[in-house]
């Protein structure tokens, strides 16, 4: 298995996991921009109910204008989901998120800066589909903090951060033994090791 690299990674810095949004992030996306767009084409029936200003154009013209304008948004929405991304190391968590097609914004915490880690759903649907937001706590910044979200196994990826902080804090040489994260449900992350 290729082990996933990132720009200003170090030499001999292991990536323990890599936080992907979930893919409900970009179905909620697709759902709210259907419905503006559903919304605008219901609009502009009703103002060439009420009005004479828009006789003069197809209908069809603007109808092809919102759905260019909705496929260019799913799109942007689908390019910027797929790259965003956030890397836990053994000495840190980088967080890339794109701010347009060319640009991404770098943040990074050493795991000496993290204070505490958090994790909680936005509602009870997403407690049930154990999707979540993570939020890190800087230790000299306030109001800086590290959101993460629609992360998949959000209480357990808590879990596996206070491991990494607590190491940190009192055998920082051991998080580089630390084993990778696996997104899979409890009791079936690793395999089970044979008796010899």
């Amino acid at each position: 298995m290729e082990v996933e690299r990132f720009d200003g990674q170090h030499e001999e810095e292991t990536v323990l996991y890599v936080i992907r949004p979930h893919p409900l992030k970009f179905f909620i996306a697709c759902l709210f921009w259907t419905v503006v767009a559903c919304g605008l084409a219901y609009g502009v029936e009703h103002v060439r109910e009420f009005t004479s200003l828009l006789d003069a154009y197809e209908p069809y013209t603007f109808y092809g204008v919102i759905l260019v304008i909705w496929a260019a948004i799913l799109w942007y929405r689908k390019f910027v989901i797929d790259r965003e991304r956030t890397y836990i190391t053994d000495r840190r968590i980088v967080r890339f998120t794109i701010t347009f097609p060319a640009f991404a914004l770098k943040r990074s915490l050493l795991w000496s800066e993290v204070l505490k880690v958090k994790g909680y759903p936005s509602n009870l649907l997403m407690r049930i589909l154990k999707i979540g937001q993570l939020q890190v706590f800087p230790t000299a910044l306030k109001d800086e903090d590290v959101l993460i979200e629609y992360v998949f196994y959000f209480e357990d990826l808590v879990n596996y951060l206070d491991k990494i902080l607590f190491l940190s804090r009192s055998n920082p040489k051991a998080v580089a033994d630390l084993r990778p994260f696996v997104t899979r449900p409890k009791g079936k992350r690793y395999p089970m090791q044979e008796p010899a």
